[in-house]
């Protein structure tokens, strides 16, 4: 039996902290001093609470405020456990997930993002899919989330407002409507829109089509993402690769006039950083594995420059790194040099680096180490001290 004078539902796809709010304002108390009174626990927004909810919680919200409990779960991250994660640190941090950072029942990092149009509705209220790592978009408006208040730059940390503020729209340190954020469109980036919509519905399906023949499940899909980032994220020389890719795929590199070196942790990087490189990444996908490949073509890059040698790669991508990238130089051993020039001599060519080198299947102009051309001089040698030495020029018949 409810005991409060206010009472609403969650919204299907909002977020923990956005519903509490909503219900405190209603009461007209603040989310602490509600928190405390209904839950009688002061430390609830000491962690990061939209990430896992301990049965107590779901327990008590059920029952002095009459709200299902699986309504309450749906709510936190951690109903995406399943099909989008494949389960939650003790800390309750991941990698696919925004890092909040909270402490004192504040946010210090920007974890929570939002979209200035939405905001601006008549409910204003945050949406779980915005604390995902990879959403950088609002695919209703075409607009790049947001993740900070233009005006002071503070985070966002709707729980930080009090009662009297009209909505969950305003900045909890300047006091400023968060829907007067610049909008920032994504005509420049066309690509990022069907790989958006490829995240969101992973959230359901529990799986990724990358191609019409090909499907994987969403954490091993991630995954091969990590890999594809690292060039762009881990590399001295990232400024360089953005340069490579404007140029290559006709994208104006002042659009990645912002992106500088980065940390390895990619869910502590503000949203637009984040928007740019998920764009590239589905512009790759868009035709996969031909675009990637091209690219990796006129830029040079082997399967050394996404991962170390004892890592390994999802399957989805071993494929592409073994069959298109991994060209590296094959030195024939000198077994397969004696096994030629033996074909060659017995058959009357005449024994040169070039028909040796067609012999064991290589180009007739490739460079021989020099232990395997010394090894051809001396036979050479030998060969001419026959009066009749041959000078026929060995081919392989089709």
């Amino acid at each position: 039996m409810r005991r409060f004078p206010y009472f609403c539902k969650p919204f299907g796809d909002e977020v923990f902290t956005s519903w509490f709010f909503r219900v405190a304002k209603g009461n007209l108390t603040n989310t602490s001093t509600f928190s405390r009174i209904i839950l009688n626990d002061r430390t609830l927004f000491n962690t990061d609470c939209d990430l896992r909810l301990p049965d107590r919680t779901l327990r008590i919200l059920d029952e002095e405020l009459g709200v299902d409990r699986d309504l309450l779960y749906a709510s936190t991250i951690s109903s995406l456990i399943g099909n989008y994660l494949t389960g939650l640190k003790d800390n309750g941090h991941d990698r696919e997930v925004l890092n909040a950072k909270t402490r004192y029942e504040r946010r210090n990092n920007y974890g929570q993002q939002y979209c200035p149009i939405c905001l601006g509705k008549d409910v204003a209220y945050y949406k779980k899919i915005w604390r995902v790592t990879a959403i950088t978009t609002c695919l209703e408006h075409r607009v790049v989330l947001s993740d900070r208040c233009p005006f002071c730059h503070a985070t966002v940390n709707c729980h930080k407002l009090t009662w009297f503020h009209s909505g969950a729209n305003f900045c909890y340190r300047c006091g400023k409507d968060l829907t007067k954020s610049p909008i920032q469109n994504i005509e420049a980036f066309s690509s990022i829109i069907e790989f958006q919509k490829k995240i969101e519905e992973s959230m359901v399906t529990g799986w990724v089509e990358i191609s019409p023949r090909e499907r994987v499940r969403t954490p091993i899909f991630h995954e091969g993402l990590r890999f594809l980032m690292k060039p762009w994220i881990a590399s001295k020389n990232c400024s360089t690769m953005y340069e490579h890719f404007s140029k290559y795929a006709g994208v104006p590199m002042t659009a990645f006039s912002e992106i500088r070196h980065w940390p390895k942790r990619l869910n502590t990087q503000s949203s637009l950083s984040r928007f740019k490189l998920y764009a590239i990444l589905g512009w790759f996908l868009e035709d996969w594995p031909d675009r990637f490949t091209g690219f990796c073509d006129y830029k040079g890059l082997t399967p050394t420059s996404f991962f170390k040698t004892n890592a390994v790669p999802p399957f989805w991508l071993t494929d592409v790194f073994q069959t298109s990238l991994a060209k590296k130089n094959y030195w024939v051993n000198m077994e397969e040099i004696r096994s030629a020039t033996r074909y060659i001599y017995k058959n009357n060519f005449k024994i040169s680096p070039a028909n040796v080198a067609e012999a064991v299947g290589l180009d007739r102009s490739i460079y021989l180490p020099a232990t395997r051309r010394k090894y051809i001089r001396r036979v050479v040698k030998l060969q001419s001290k026959n009066a009749c030495s041959p000078v026929k020029i060995f081919h392989w018949k089709l």
